[in-house]
């Protein structure tokens, strides 16, 4: 349970975040952001008046959006809602999977290396979607520090309020130039630029494989955990494979490695990958997508779920079929 500390934490830093708000063009003639009180449960002074701003566009973030965002960041609270969302390698992309969705919240993306931001995929959400975006570097590179400087120019670029949750190297453990160590090292080192530049919006973000968390893949999920749990958000890839044609309920699936991942500190959790396999009858699928939206309901710190539309090599298809597109779209017109 969040203590007196955090709370003091995250308005403090509001009050950083308002103050910032000054820098951005107000409407004509309105005076600038009233300055914020002293920390809660001790006597301060009352901000100054801000500066009045000159014309222009007023900022679309409003004050208490960055304030519910700080308080999730700072794990005072949990996530209000659920974005469902998808990641999607189809012909025709995403114009093509959205005419039969709606529009969505949230997508999903990837990009090799460490991108400028107009060369990032991410770039065509800004205004219409939130992004849960990977980008993949040498672990030697991000622990080091040598990826400094285009992190926090990517960061930087990052427009203001567009929600992102920024991942580095999602699902390291099958990668051959990486060990545990150097993923920790290197994934401590990305949360710390990031949360550095004081943007609620921008969340640092673990992804590790559903797999790992299951005894019988040899693996210790603890040794991928990096050391930074505060202000980072743990998902899970995890897909339903109907294992020797046993259906497996959304708990089966998401209860246990989430639940893990809550043990070890984390308190804002998502799904970054899941899907069913194509040769399941459609009439079951679209049984489990009504399943996964009551089960997320049940949750309160899961911040998004995000199908990959795709086929995923040796693993087989996870396409959505016009019928499952709009199952998945009517889940994320509703949110959760």
């Amino acid at each position: 349970m969040p203590g007196l500390d955090d709370v003091v934490s995250a308005i403090n830093a509001l009050a950083t975040q308002v103050n910032d708000l000054a820098l951005i063009p107000g409407p004509v003639g309105l005076p600038g952001i009233q300055g914020i009180a002293g920390p809660v449960g001790r006597t301060g002074p009352t901000g100054p008046q801000g500066p009045q701003g000159p014309d222009g566009v007023v900022s679309e973030i409003a004050v208490d959006e960055i304030l519910t965002r700080l308080l999730v960041r700072h794990g005072v609270i949990g996530s209000a809602k659920t974005l469902f969302g998808v990641g999607t390698t189809r012909t025709g992309g995403w114009s093509a999977l959205e005419a039969l969705t709606g529009p969505l919240p949230v997508r999903r993306s990837f990009d090799p290396g460490l991108p400028t931001w107009q060369y990032t995929k991410m770039r065509a959400d800004v205004g219409l979607r939130a992004s849960v975006y990977s980008v993949k570097t040498a672990a030697s590179d991000m622990a080091t520090g040598a990826k400094d400087v285009q992190l926090q120019a990517l960061v930087d670029a990052i427009p203001v309020g567009h929600q992102t949750w920024l991942v580095w190297r999602h699902e390291p453990e099958d990668d051959t130039d990486i060990t545990p160590e150097s993923f920790r090292a290197g994934f401590d080192r990305f949360s710390e630029v990031i949360l550095a530049k004081n943007r609620p919006e921008i969340t640092p973000t673990l992804v590790l494989m559903g797999w790992t968390f299951d005894p019988r893949s040899g693996r210790n999920y603890r040794d991928w955990l990096p050391e930074r749990r505060k202000g980072v958000v743990a998902a899970i890839d995890q897909y339903n494979t109907y294992p020797q044609g046993v259906w497996l309920s959304p708990a089966d699936l998401f209860d246990k490695p989430l639940g893990l991942l809550r043990d070890a500190g984390f308190t804002r959790v998502g799904i970054a990958e899941t899907a069913t396999k194509i040769e399941v009858p459609t009439d079951r699928r679209l049984a489990w997508i009504e399943e996964v939206g009551q089960w997320v309901k049940a949750q309160t710190d899961l911040e998004f779920c995000c199908w990959f539309d795709s086929d995923v090599g040796a693993l087989g298809d996870w396409w959505l079929n016009d019928q499952l597109a709009q199952a998945w779209g009517a889940l994320a017109a509703g949110g959760v």
